[in-house]
């Protein structure tokens, strides 16, 4: 019977170590991209009528959102932007439901919530970059109702 070095061991049990290893990281990484993001926005919050608190989202590609939009201002708002998603679905907006439709299957992020409303959608971001979004409502965005989503790999 030939005798065990510690060579002859660490070759033997590295690669089953590293089988293990990868074994248990590999679930943890698909765990995060099952499980949604949770993003709430405020646009607006009380006594500041014209943004989106925060006003910079970090999200990350292939990763579903779950996106809770706030109107605690005095009129109704949206939200647009051109940030290339799959997957978006609406739960609770006050978009008429043809146009919720178009817009899941056109990929197009539009959100619309009237005054004491919340919205909230889920989607999935595509590709890495900085979009901006908006309330497309006559002077809003002049007036300061935009943020940013970056989304990272």
């Amino acid at each position: 019977m030939p005798s065990l070095t510690c060579r002859t061991l660490s070759r033997a049990v590295g690669p089953v170590l590293a089988a293990v290893l990868l074994g248990l990281l590999v679930p943890l990484s698909d765990s995060r991209a099952d499980s949604p993001q949770l993003v709430t926005l405020k646009g607006p919050e009380q006594g500041a009528e014209f943004g989106f608190t925060p006003s910079t989202v970090t999200l990350t590609v292939g990763q579903p959102v779950q996106l809770t939009i706030v109107n605690e201002g005095a009129i109704g708002h949206d939200l647009k932007s051109d940030i290339p998603i799959a997957d978006l679905t609406y739960q609770q907006a006050d978009n008429p439901l043809d146009e919720q439709q178009e817009n899941s299957e056109d990929a197009v992020l539009d959100v619309d919530y009237a005054v004491g409303h919340s919205a909230q959608v889920t989607f999935v971001p595509t590709q890495p970059g900085t979009y901006v979004f908006y309330c497309d409502l006559p002077g809003h965005r002049e007036a300061g109702m935009q943020g940013t989503f970056v989304v990272v790999d």
